[in-house]
């Protein structure tokens, strides 16, 4: 069975390319399993954003697929204070202000759902 973001990934690494290379397969980075996430594609920097999400605990961390050249997975750590731990979310890509937008999720807490409403 393919990872969540298995199939997410092929798609935005052909994202930019030239039709001839948008229609070939190439294999990704391993090193990013994680559930329930989100993503944007940041087309300023050609690369994929990832946020939150859940492996064995709920994330607020950022992530980044680099896609130029040979694809490679980095933490990054963004000015601010983080959002709380989150999954679910939405997601959206600012290139005029070149931020990304994110927008409610939930979380566990103990057997209670949170549901966030925040921006």
């Amino acid at each position: 069975m393919l990872r969540p973001v298995t199939v997410l990934l092929a798609l935005l690494a052909s994202l930019g390319a030239s039709p001839a290379a948008a229609a070939t397969w190439t294999p990704l980075p391993s090193g990013f399993d994680r559930y329930y996430h989100r993503a944007i594609y940041d087309s300023l920097r050609t690369r994929m954003i990832v946020f939150g999400g859940v492996d064995s605990l709920y994330r607020n961390d950022v992530h980044e697929l680099t896609l130029g050249g040979a694809p490679a997975w980095n933490l990054i750590a963004p000015s601010g204070t983080p959002p709380d731990v989150r999954n679910t979310h939405s997601l959206i890509y600012d290139p005029l202000r070149d931020r990304m937008l994110l927008f409610a999720g939930a979380k566990m807490f103990g057997l209670t759902v949170v549901l966030f409403n925040d921006v």
